[in-house]
């Protein structure tokens, strides 16, 4: 019984923690002030960033048996399949390398090559995405 009420803390943390990095980046600049931009990225060395990204993955994977009762542990659940974390380490050092987008989150950065990475979206729509990035966080 311990180790589910654990799990349902540690699953509220994480639901916490995803639905507060979405509302700041969600108010701009003035409410995102504490959130890692791409500043902080850039100077992390690659242990740190390779950290990162899976902890945003398990993030990912808890969020996904919170939300369906029926989760039958697919690990790739808000991942782009076919890809290791050090692939998105790439993805996002390439990101951040436009200075334009050192001041957006880390946690956006992510979200952003992820779908890059999926391949879901024109490189039109993810343009589209990249501008009003920018234009919210310069609020």
């Amino acid at each position: 019984m311990q180790s589910v009420v654990v799990l349902l803390d540690m699953k509220t943390i994480t639901l916490t923690l995803l639905v507060a990095t979405v509302l700041a980046a969600q108010g701009g600049k003035q409410q995102a002030a504490f959130l890692m931009t791409g500043r902080a990225w850039v100077a992390w060395p690659e242990f740190s960033k390779l950290t990162y990204i899976l902890g945003a993955q398990d993030g990912l994977r808890l969020a996904a048996a919170w939300y369906d009762p029926i989760y039958t542990g697919n690990t790739t659940f808000g991942i782009a399949t076919g890809f290791l974390p050090g692939d998105y380490v790439k993805e996002m050092d390439t990101f951040y390398k436009d200075t334009e987008n050192l001041t957006l989150p880390v946690g956006l950065a992510y979200s952003y090559c992820n779908l890059k990475l999926k391949g879901t979206q024109t490189k039109e729509d993810l343009e589209q995405r990249l501008i009003e990035m920018r234009k919210t966080m310069a609020k």
